[in-house]
């Protein structure tokens, strides 16, 4: 077959010449399984091609269409990776205003309080809380002590965060922070936790409460608990309370004296019986 292609870009095969421009065509169509057959009504062509052509308009279409395609695949792709990126910080966003949230709701604001009165220099008082003593003092006393390891300079005040936050489930102690002061004016040293006042009742009312709410979390009244009630002659226990408190510390001491004395018993038989065997092996050795 002759095959040829006329200018709007049809194939074609040459069934015959009319002159030395123009030839009867029959147009080829491509079947269901891609095979090529001549088909429909013959018609006049002039001027065939041997290779398939196409116009400037065409071709500018076809350049334009891949320019749009590429540009459109390289949007959508634009355009997925910013929702992503959406999906992510709204999930941060939103988690994070879970949790400024829930800080709001549940942190405790006495400390921003605090921390005006220490600007407007409106603390007196601190109660001074260590591991075996519960005390008030002066603002001076404390911030200005003078040991011989420090030459009495202002010390560190530092403020901590304590709490917890959404799903952790070690403590159920509520947001808040703690006050602690450095042992020396050089930040070294022992930390122990401060209650600021601003009077001296206010100190007295703020070492009530942590007596209070100390013995309410350990469910029991500690020796430190009771020099604080007597140093300061206040009445935080009930006397019910104070004799199941000593009876109980009574019966420790009893128990405590009573395993002693047995010990005491048990080596003063086995000095005996040692102090025994020694007299007969020197009896022994005199007779020889």
């Amino acid at each position: 077959m002759d095959i040829k292609y006329t200018k709007d870009g049809k194939k074609v095969v040459v069934v015959g010449k009319l002159n030395a421009t123009q030839s009867i065509v029959q147009e080829i169509f491509v079947s269901a399984d891609g095979t090529e057959l001549p088909a429909g009504d013959n018609f006049v062509a002039s001027n065939l091609l041997s290779e398939p052509i196409k116009s400037w308009q065409e071709n500018r279409l076809a350049t334009l269409q891949t320019k749009y395609d590429e540009d459109r695949k390289l949007f959508e792709s634009n355009i997925t990776q910013q929702r992503k990126r959406y999906e992510v910080d709204r999930q941060k966003l939103q988690e994070k205003t879970k949790q400024l949230d829930f800080i709001y709701k549940n942190i405790d604001k006495e400390p921003f309080t605090t921390l005006f009165n220490f600007i407007e220099d409106k603390i007196t008082h601190f109660v001074c809380i260590n591991y075996n003593e519960t005390v008030i003092k002066s603002y001076d006393d404390v911030m200005f002590s003078v040991s011989q390891y420090d030459s009495g300079g202002l010390k560190l005040l530092t403020l901590y965060g304590t709490g917890w936050t959404p799903g952790d489930s070690r403590t159920k102690t509520p947001l808040g922070f703690t006050w602690k002061i450095s042992q020396y004016d050089d930040g070294s040293g022992n930390r122990y936790e401060l209650l600021p006042a601003t009077s001296y009742e206010n100190a007295i009312q703020l070492g009530i409460d942590y007596i209070l709410t100390k013995h309410k979390n350990e469910k029991r009244i500690t020796e430190m608990m009771l020099k604080f009630q007597h140093k300061y002659c206040l009445k935080i226990f009930s006397d019910e309370e104070l004799i199941e408190y000593y009876e109980k510390v009574l019966n420790n001491i009893q128990s405590f004296n009573l395993k002693n004395i047995e010990k005491l018993h048990s080596a003063v038989q086995d000095s005996e019986s040692e102090i025994k065997q020694i007299k007969d092996i020197l009896k022994q050795l005199n007779k020889k």
